[in-house]
């Protein structure tokens, strides 16, 4: 696990659903992949979300609902100390992603993952 705390923005968000208000949670772009390998979000919850900041050149990538930012966070956890932000970053959203279809299935993701992280 890294000393240094990575930012994590947990933020209400207008693009993800008629209501306007889906929660979002984003991490840097580097710390999730570190987490999530290069598979990345999409193959662990169906879709992903980057935020960009294009004066500065910062990306922030992750995931929206409930359920999905505390599963992100948990994840991202295990390598790294979370200082959360309640507050969208200094961005806008650049591209989102999602899959037709079935929702992964996370257990099985998790399970596969754990498999080639340790050997």
């Amino acid at each position: 696990m890294s000393s240094e705390a990575v930012t994590v923005h947990i933020f209400r968000h207008a693009a993800f659903a008629p209501a306007g208000d889906t929660l979002v949670t984003v991490a840097p772009v580097a710390c999730a992949t570190i987490a999530y390998g290069a598979a990345g979000l999409a193959d662990a919850f169906g879709g992903s979300a980057l935020f960009e900041n294009r004066n500065s050149g910062e990306k922030w990538v992750g995931v929206w609902g409930a359920r999905n930012g505390a599963r992100f966070r948990r994840r991202l956890r295990q390598f790294f100390t979370l200082s959360v932000e309640k507050s969208a970053p200094d961005a806008r959203l650049a591209l989102y992603t999602t899959r037709r279809g079935n929702r992964p299935d996370y257990r099985a993701w998790a399970t596969d993952h754990a498999r080639q992280t340790t050997g």
